[in-house]
């Protein structure tokens, strides 16, 4: 059995084989015109938390797979002190070079020193934070300086919850993040922190190894920073994504078809194939180029929304729309067809989601078709939705959701809806 990578309650579920095909949901694949014969991955790994075991399986998944020498591997790895003794049972930060390895049970790869960019001297009380925007920043610098490529993919792996602002922005954290570093005080990621640290850095592919980061308002913070976005809609089990599967299936492309696109695709099929069942499992491959059309359709559906009854709005909400993260979220295209909305803004909405999502693999591809908005239950009593705000989040800055949101936040027409139901 396996938890998933969100933080919270922990939940629990079992593994089934998968075998899917591509959902009706997503949109077709097709040439992104970015072929390239070398890459550079970046892996940020956090393990400096409860993932700390799920963190070794995954890096020596890395050193199982197939290697090609057009692509290379480099992992920034912090551990903690309070989980696991496998290894070693080292807990502070290091970088490594991924190097071939069958054995699972002991770290081969080439452990570097880099006392120029990230400070690490390799003398065991090298302890980064990794919920801090800096390190990203220094890791995806030293990566590009120190193993250039045509393309750069940056994953970042840990438990994950969605958008929020930087702990420095707000009076109080928020509670939705990326990457805690337990030993740094349980400091971690915003997305805007994040976008922060990718600004000016290139990256082709950026994934998230992780929960719920598959968000119309996470895409749209990257839409310059990156290529392409890898994320899961739902929960994400702690085994996460199956490293030997994806870096082989990628080593097995012919050099003109290593695309950004090719990547996300190795990523996305061989997570979905590897055994992670459970509920609302999938992930998308979104070109971030594309979300300009998408956020005219959000706009015209925010007009409906604004203009219909709080019945009929809490009515599909509450009891047919598809949620995410706890309640607070809702598949796009799912809620407009539970809304009734027009057949003018569904197809414009369809449209769009199927130009940005260019693959999409999922368990529930009739609920589940690739990004998820924010919506939640009983309106602004919602512990995010103060948070909700142009200041935070470009998505919310430049378009009409917002709005839509506050045409329905009193939570007492939510209450008297739910109490009245049998």
């Amino acid at each position: 059995m396996s938890t998933y990578r969100t933080w919270g309650a922990v939940r629990v579920v079992g593994v089934a084989l998968l075998a899917l095909l591509m959902s009706a949901c997503g949109g077709s694949g097709g040439s992104d015109g970015q072929g390239g014969t070398t890459w550079t991955v970046m892996v940020y790994l956090d393990g400096d938390n409860n993932l700390e075991a799920d963190a070794l399986v995954d890096f020596n998944e890395m050193e199982a797979a197939a290697s090609s020498p057009d692509t290379r591997v480099i992992v920034l790895f912090d551990r903690s002190s309070g989980y696991v003794q496998d290894q070693g049972d080292w807990s502070e930060t290091r970088l490594y070079e991924i190097r071939p390895d069958a054995d699972a049970s002991v770290i081969a790869s080439k452990r570097l020193i880099d006392t120029t960019w990230l400070g690490l001297s390799g003398d065991g009380d090298d302890e980064l934070n990794m919920g801090s925007a800096e390190t990203l920043r220094r890791f995806v610098a030293f990566g590009k300086a120190t193993y250039p490529a045509d393309h750069t993919a940056l994953v970042l792996w840990d438990h994950g919850s969605g958008w929020a602002p930087a702990a420095s922005d707000i009076a109080a954290p928020g509670t939705k993040f990326i990457a805690a570093d337990e030993t740094s005080f349980n400091d971690a990621l915003s997305v805007k922190e994040v976008a922060s640290a990718l600004e000016g850095q290139g990256v082709s592919l950026l994934g998230f190894d992780a929960c719920l980061m598959a968000e119309v308002e996470v895409a749209w913070e990257f839409q310059d920073r990156a290529r392409f976005m890898v994320a899961s809609e739902g929960l994400e089990p702690s085994s996460g994504w199956d490293y030997t599967g994806l870096l082989t299936c990628f080593s097995r492309l012919p050099a003109s078809s290593k695309s950004p696109e090719a990547l996300g695709r190795c990523i996305a099929e061989t997570y979905m194939a590897s055994g992670v069942g459970g509920m609302d499992v999938g992930l998308s491959v979104v070109d971030l180029t594309a979300l300009a059309p998408l956020g005219a359709a959000v706009d015209e559906l925010a007009s409906e929304v604004m203009a219909l009854g709080s019945d009929t709005v809490i009515g599909a909400r509450y009891q047919r729309a598809a949620s995410y993260n706890d309640n607070t979220c809702v598949d796009l295209r799912q809620f407009a067809e539970v809304l009734g909305a027009s057949v003018e803004t569904r197809d414009a909405l369809g449209e769009a989601l199927s130009d940005a999502i260019i693959y999409n693999e999922t368990t529930r591809p009739e609920k589940a078709c690739g990004l998820s908005v924010y919506f939640p239950v009983f309106g602004e009593s919602d512990g995010q939705y103060s948070l909700y705000t142009p200041a935070h989040l470009a998505f919310v800055a430049e378009t009409r959701w917002a709005d839509a949101l506050d045409a329905h936040s009193d939570p007492a027409p939510w209450t008297a809806f739910i109490d009245f139901l049998p």
